[in-house]
């Protein structure tokens, strides 16, 4: 009997570990047919000085399979191609030829663009969740309204995330690009495989 296949792996690098459980929750949430795994840094700082090898070790965690890298951060205000640290991620992104996604201006703004999580959240859909000048902000209060508990990353964002029914790339640009380069990555590894489901468009 043959084996069927193995879902493709997509590997992150990520800031922390509580952005790859949060990444991974959409993504699994969204009907995208791939695994996500993730790789934390432990701080941005240490993606700009380590890049090169972290990529690395990400793609040493594939063991072969299909699948590709990515590396995901917060915007946090900054132009990706003109400011540090982004700017020197961006290079080595390319060099390393694997897909670099900016959250702009954070994740919390990809959060606020899922129906599911606003409605949990007790917050009206936006249109476009990339004019929201601090999208972590407003989480954190409606956070807080729901739970009665403050908005400590680690654990609320996963908290968060685990109330996702599909983020509507349509109201963040930037979500719409990480969604294109799970595409990509599908796409380069075999050109035939349909397009990934899901509300991530």
């Amino acid at each position: 009997m043959t084996r069927p296949p193995e879902p493709w792996r997509i590997v992150l690098v990520v800031e922390d570990d509580s952005d790859g459980r949060a990444v991974a929750e959409l993504v699994s949430r969204s009907g995208q047919d791939v695994t996500v795994d993730w790789l934390p840094a432990n701080g941005i700082g240490n993606i700009k000085r380590n890049a090169a090898r972290l990529i690395s070790l990400a793609r040493d965690r594939l063991e072969g399979r299909r699948g590709c890298v990515a590396v995901v951060v917060d915007r946090d205000g900054r132009n990706p191609g003109r400011e540090e640290p982004h700017r020197t991620i961006s290079r080595t992104c390319r060099r390393s030829r694997v897909e670099f996604i900016a959250a702009r201006e954070a994740l919390e703004a990809w959060f606020l663009a899922d129906p599911g999580i606003c409605r949990w959240l007790g917050v009206p859909l936006p249109g476009n969740t990339e004019g929201i000048r601090n999208p972590k902000r407003r989480v954190e209060q409606a956070f807080f309204r729901r739970t009665g508990r403050a908005y400590r990353r680690r654990r609320a964002r996963l908290e968060v995330a685990r109330q996702a029914t599909g983020v509507d790339a349509a109201r963040n640009g930037s979500a719409r690009v990480a969604f294109e380069a799970v595409r990509r990555c599908l796409g380069a590894e075999n050109p035939s495989r349909p397009h990934a489901r899901g509300v991530l468009r």
